[in-house]
Order: structure tokens, then C-alpha cells, then sequence
């Protein structure tokens, strides 16, 4: 409660008086904002809180930036993360709590790491008996050098932490590779596969003779038995006389 008292200068008869009354809502206002998860990858997502207290108790929140967020006007938003092209980010949010007569601001940092969906971009790869298949991960517009890859079985490619690489030669019918890819400060690992399935054998060919010991006067017949290979075969005998 406040008084005022007014005299005049010169005549001390002339006085007046008033008083206020002044009510002090609250205290200091004050805010804490805080993040379910402060390391996450592209394709993951964190929520932001903030807790308030003092003031009017009467808050409204506004959080920036705002990219990414469901709802940069609520108490608890989810921030999903849009594209990052470097291997990682940090993004600072800052938190402003107002209670309409006075701020308060807080802020708190979330690390994004780079993505890479692993994707060899078939199923099956068909090659013939002794090729080589090449295997390779689709990066589309990402830079590989963010990344950790492995294939396996390491010992059948020819460089297993490449992300384009060759098989050796395979002897199995059907072989099963996977790719694994991971950011390279760790974590955001995805994977997938492709089968290798050769056709045809290793070829070979056996001969045989109807009779191997004959007279001058008599014949015999010529056979050759191919095994294995791809497509058709031909055969040249030599020498060629008789």
C-alpha cells in the first residue's frame, strides 16, 4: 500500500492525500527445457520439453527454429530431422516462455547423425560359372565418406569395406551377401542383401573311343561328353585326318 501526500508550497492548509494498492502476482519466472534423446539419426526422431514455473503461471512457449518440429508452440514437440547432408549436426533449440508479462529463455542442443538406408538395389544377381558379380550400395546423393561399409562373407569380395566392390570367384550355386552400413561416429546401422546364383558348372569334357586298339583296315568311333558350361557347345576334333 502506497500514500501520497500534496501540500502547498506556501499555504501548508492546502493538502491532499491518496494511496494504491499494489499486488505482486507470482515471483521470478523461471524455465528448464530438457530432450528425451540429444544423438539421433536422420530417420529417428527426439521430443523436446520445458518446464516453467513462477510468473503469473500463465505460459505460452515458442520454440526455434522451428524446422522439423510438429509444434513449435507446445510445451513438449517432436522434432523430426530433415535432410542432413554432413556426417553429423548439431542443432540448438531455444525455448521462450513468456507468461505476458515478462521471458524467460533456455535452450538445449540435439546432435543429428547422416543416414544411409543400405540398399544394394536387387535381390538376385545371375552371373556365369567363373565371372565375377559386382556388388555396390546405391548412395543416390550422399556422401560415402560418412559411412562405415561391410560386406560379408568378407573373404568372398575382393574389398569387404568398400562400398562398390567384386566377388571372388564363387563355387556355390546360390551365395548370400550382406551390406551393413553405419554412420562413421557410430550407431545408424542399416542392412541388406542380395543372393549371387551362378549358372551352369565348372565345364569339362571327357572323350572316349568305341575301341582304342584297332587294325589299319578297320574303324572305330569318336565320342566326347561335355559337362557343365552355358549356352551351346562345339566341338573341333585334331587332327583332323581320317
Amino acid at each position: 500500500l502506497f500514500t501520497v501526500n500534496i501540500a502547498n508550497k506556501y499555504y501548508g492548509e492546502c493538502t491532499s492525500s491518496d494511496t494504491v494498492m499494489i499486488h505482486v502476482i507470482g515471483g521470478d519466472l523461471f524455465a528448464m527445457v530438457s530432450v528425451s534423446d540429444d544423438l539421433i539419426c536422420e530417420n529417428e526422431n527426439t521430443q523436446l520439453s520445458v518446464i516453467a514455473d513462477g510468473g503469473t503461471g500463465n505460459f505460452t512457449y515458442l520454440w526455434t527454429p522451428d524446422e522439423g518440429l510438429d509444434d513449435p508452440t507446445s510445451v513438449n514437440p517432436i522434432f523430426t530431422p530433415l535432410n542432413i547432408s554432413d556426417i553429423a549436426d548439431t542443432i540448438q533449440f531455444v525455448c521462450t516462455v513468456s507468461d505476458s508479462i515478462t521471458f524467460y529463455q533456455d535452450s538445449v542442443s540435439v546432435v543429428v547423425l547422416d543416414y544411409l538406408d543400405a540398399e544394394i538395389g536387387t535381390d538376385t544377381i545371375a552371373i556365369n560359372y567363373g565371372e565375377l558379380a559386382n556388388l555396390e550400395a546405391i548412395l543416390e546423393d550422399t556422401d560415402p565418406n560418412n559411412f562405415i561399409f561391410n560386406w560379408s562373407p568378407g573373404e568372398l569380395v575382393q574389398d569387404s569395406t568398400a562400398y562398390s566392390t567384386q566377388t571372388t570367384i564363387l563355387t556355390e550355386e546360390v551365395t548370400t551377401f550382406t551390406l551393413t552400413v553405419s554412420n562413421k561416429l557410430g550407431g545408424c546401422i542399416s542392412s541388406d542383401t542380395v543372393n549371387v546364383v551362378i549358372e551352369g558348372g565348372e565345364f569339362e569334357a571327357y572323350l572316349y573311343a568305341s575301341d582304342t586298339t584297332i587294325c589299319e583296315n578297320e574303324t572305330t568311333q569318336l565320342i566326347a561328353e561335355a559337362i557343365n558350361g552355358i549356352g551351346n557347345i562345339s566341338y573341333l576334333w585334331i587332327p583332323s585326318e581320317g
